[in-house]
């Protein structure tokens, strides 16, 4: 389907401020031969997730007052701003929505539209659907369709909206004969930051999974995937680089991770230069480790370099440096791949396939190292384990109800839909947690030893326990706010409704508001000194004093640590 004539468009250029045209240095679009239009779609859906940032300040100037407001808002943008043109007969281009917005004069083909509507939705957290549909006999259109409903598939055609900017009207649906819709999931970014930070950590997501085999032949396949495994790689150290520049103070002083990014950025796709730049910064780590109260900061870049050797080791002379050097999610892979199989027509199937095992495998390792041993994450950690420690935004004293189990729950008088609720939301932030490489005996350890703070009404925490010097970052500061969002949706008064005599205090609204500009502690030494600093922030405002007694809310809740709840150090080497 086509559109029926040629549109006039608006300039945009009082919008290009939300467009970051930079990022689409040697970036062109993915070019697939019309073929299997199910391998179209998985691209589609991949580009998404791996873009995302593209449309993250676009996307809230679109957002209205109702889900039809947001929907008609990005419709008319879209429409009146970026023209439509068929792409060339045999080859669908698709465009990241930089690209489309770049080359929004030129125009752009109804798959470019759908994954620049899609990107949008998924910056709000809009569920929605790619619907692919047949007019006569053929696959030949794509757009968008957004249910009334969240978590309700597309049914009726009254019970979902549909942004398709070919035709010239919002919720406008051209009659078909069969259509196909895939959901695109809620992007769930390092496994469960979802929206907190936009982009960072959802360049892994699909790795593997992609339609790579289903335009590649067999014995490029593992090619095409080192290629899509370095472009992956990149599009992770620029989404870093873009969380630092937002975030200045986010680094303890003598870190130089900007600095060090933008050097790797500007050489990445050279690979000898590239190589020579990681020995470099491989050394400058080593010293990083050793700096007072940053941990095990050190390691990001001799992971990266360590990654990228063993899966070149799998590829080697088969492949041109050309091809090895690809760096963008958004380079003509095909070309790409086409260089480097000249010296790769030897291969046989078999061994083809474990190249592509193998590359897959050392693909694996880098991505959870780079995300474990990444300054800005391991700091997330950091602030998250100390927010938890010191019941700060009583978080802990909330979720450590949640490690229950339900049947425990009941007997102490829970409300049990409540209790639910409760418990979906722990294992958000452990999913959250798992997202970060984060070790899943430490959290629990500082939630509970918080929630102990807490629910004992302790007016003030004379120690911490085993003393820690780890640092913090302004970086952990968004999550805390969605955790502190995610628990609002509890009524705690209906939780606690039924437990009988004394009840928790359950006035959490000081507690739910985390301040603008609100600064985490540096590390515990700096709460423990500026305790008063953070009173209101950890304990509730009717708490009694230690040395009041006769709290019957330690009766309540002594069960916890009877039924032998974990509170072990945190092992390995992760935070």
């Amino acid at each position: 389907m086509q559109a029926k004539h040629k549109r006039s468009i608006h300039s945009g250029r009082e919008f290009n401020r939300y467009f970051d045209l930079s990022r689409l240095q040697r970036s062109d679009p993915v070019l697939l031969n019309r073929g299997d239009v199910f391998d179209t779609i998985l691209e589609m859906a991949r580009i998404v997730k791996n873009t995302l940032p593209d449309t993250k300040g676009i996307a809230p100037v679109l957002k209205g007052s109702t889900l039809e407001q947001t929907c008609h808002n990005i419709f008319d943008f879209v429409y009146s701003h970026i023209q439509y043109t068929l792409d060339k007969p045999g080859v669908e281009q698709l465009r990241r929505p930089l690209r489309s917005w770049a080359d929004r004069a030129a125009g752009v083909d109804c798959d470019c539209y759908s994954i620049f509507i899609s990107s949008i939705l998924s910056n709000l957290g809009i569920e929605h659907y790619f619907r692919m549909t047949k007019y006569q006999g053929d696959w030949q259109h794509i757009y968008v369709v957004v249910p009334m409903k969240p978590g309700k598939a597309p049914g009726a055609r009254h019970t979902y909206y549909t942004i398709d900017c070919v035709v010239d009207s919002f919720d406008h649906e051209v009659p078909f004969s069969q259509k196909h819709d895939k959901k695109m999931s809620q992007l769930q970014y390092l496994n469960g930051l979802g929206s907190v930070t936009p982009g960072f950590g959802a360049e892994f997501i699909g790795f593997g999974n992609s339609a790579l085999s289903g335009y590649l032949g067999a014995t490029d396949a593992a090619v095409g995937l080192y290629a899509d495994f370095l472009g992956r790689l990149k599009l992770h150290l620029q989404n870093t680089l873009t969380q630092l520049k937002a975030n200045p103070k986010a680094m303890p002083k003598g870190v130089l991770l900007r600095p060090q990014l933008e050097s790797l950025l500007r050489v990445w796709d050279d690979a000898p230069s590239r190589d020579a730049l990681l020995d470099k910064l491989e050394r400058e780590e080593a010293s990083i480790s050793t700096l007072s109260g940053l941990g095990e900061l050190g390691g990001l870049f001799s992971s990266i370099k360590k990654g990228i050797q063993n899966a070149t080791s799998w590829v080697g002379d088969k492949v041109s440096t050309a091809a090895k050097s690809v760096a963008s999610t958004t380079t003509k892979v095909v070309k790409a791949v086409g260089t480097g199989v000249q010296n790769a027509a030897a291969w046989t199937g078999d061994k083809a396939g474990d190249a592509w095992s193998g590359v897959k495998q050392a693909a694996e390792w880098t991505f959870d190292k780079v995300v474990q041993l990444n300054p800005l994450t391991v700091l997330m950690r950091n602030g998250l384990l100390l927010a938890f420690k010191i019941n700060l935004f009583r978080m802990a004293e909330r979720l450590g109800y949640g490690y229950w189990s339900e049947s425990e729950a009941v007997s102490k008088g829970l409300e049990v839909n409540e209790y639910r609720k409760l418990k979906a939301k722990l294992d958000d932030v452990h999913k959250l947690w798992r997202g970060l490489q984060g070790d899943e005996d430490s959290l629990k350890k500082n939630i509970l030893q918080g929630w102990n703070h807490g629910t004992q009404k302790h007016g003030g925490v004379r120690s911490l326990g085993e003393a820690a010097t780890a640092a913090t970052t302004t970086a952990a500061t968004p999550l805390i706010v969605k955790i502190v969002d995610w628990l609002k949706s509890v009524d705690w008064g209906r939780l606690f409704s039924m437990v009988k005599g004394a009840k928790p205090d359950t006035d959490f609204a000081a507690a739910n508001n985390v301040p603008a500009g609100f600064v985490l502690p540096a590390s515990e030494q700096e709460y423990l000194a500026n305790q008063q600093q953070y009173a209101q922030y950890t304990t509730s405002p009717t708490a009694p004093k230690p040395e009041s007694g006769g709290d019957s809310t330690a009766l309540i809740l002594g069960g916890l640590l009877v039924a032998g709840l974990l509170l072990a150090s945190s092992g390995g080497s992760k935070k």
